[in-house]
């Protein structure tokens, strides 16, 4: 086995993140430790270049999530990285005039897969909002406040 970094370990868990949003009860064992090393590598850096990955993973991870009881080891974890993302990036300064996940996040949830996994894509070329409004701070700190 090698050892991927964390931008190919999140590339990687796109297609895991999005299975478990359509199927929520398929799989609650691997399901807990995908949510608790997402909110692991999200917890460790807030700000991170891959703030925004982990983030959105966890947004994917809600429908799961709302199948869980609080005293579960997940959701605590989900939890406590949305709290401390909210808190790194709340009120980071930003020049963008949009930013996408505004509006009705639940609305967009289905489309949130896609979307990383074009920006995984160094290839994807983008058109207004782009790549950086995605990955700005002012677009990351919503998702965390949808729990």
């Amino acid at each position: 086995m090698t050892d991927r970094s964390p931008t190919e370990r999140a590339a990687e868990l796109v297609d895991s993140w999005d299975e478990m949003r359509e199927y929520v009860d398929d799989d609650p064992q691997t399901y807990e430790q995908l949510v608790v090393e997402c909110a692991r590598e999200l917890a460790a850096d807030p700000r991170g270049p891959l703030a925004y990955n982990w983030t959105l993973g966890l947004v994917l991870a809600l429908p799961y999530l709302a199948t869980r009881k609080p005293e579960d080891g997940d959701v605590g974890a989900a939890f406590d990285a949305a709290q401390a993302v909210d808190r790194a990036l709340r009120d980071a300064p930003c020049t963008h005039q949009d930013h996408p996940f505004q509006g009705d996040l639940e609305g967009q949830l289905g489309n949130l897969a896609d979307v990383l996994r074009e920006l995984a894509d160094d290839a994807t070329r983008w058109t207004d909002p782009g790549r950086a409004t995605h990955g700005c701070a002012r677009a990351t700190s919503p998702g965390t406040r949808a729990w």
